[in-house]
Formats: structure tokens, sequence, C-alpha cells
């Protein structure tokens, strides 16, 4: 599993909702599961 920092999750989010616009959302869910994880 990879471990991003918050600005390069933010810079992945922005590139895949640019080529994949029907994955904005799945892109909001994952990015949220990740910061939970980290306040788990």
């Amino acid at each position: 599993m990879l471990v991003l920092t918050d600005g390069q999750l933010v810079a992945d989010a922005n590139i895949m909702n640019r080529n994949r616009p029907e994955q904005v959302l799945l892109g909001g869910w994952l990015s949220m599961a990740i910061t939970l994880a980290h306040f788990s």
C-alpha cells in the first residue's frame, strides 16, 4: 500500500478527476477512507 502525503493525494485526485470524470465520487470516497485511516 502506498503512503502518500496530503499534497500527493490531492494532486492524484485532481489528475484522476480530469482524466476520468466518472470517478470523481470514487476518488472522494477513497480520500475519505485514507484520511479516516490516518486518524484511527
